[in-house]
């Protein structure tokens, strides 16, 4: 989030809903076995400047 001339203040992008999630994936031999890999934050944000939404995955280490 930055400032522009005159003290007016845009924000850059807005998190419509934020989510702890965990990722699992495959063990790559059957495709039936999935084992925890992560656990993070997931956002649905909206980037104004964009003008497009999308899923930001962040860890929290």
């Amino acid at each position: 989030m930055g400032q522009v001339p005159n003290g007016y203040y845009f924000p850059v992008s807005r998190s419509l809903s934020t989510a702890v999630v965990e990722l699992y994936l495959d063990d790559g031999t059957n495709k039936q076995n999935w084992n925890r890999h992560r656990c993070g934050i997931a956002c649905f944000v909206k980037d104004n400047p964009q003008k497009s939404y999308f899923i930001r995955l962040y860890d929290p280490k």
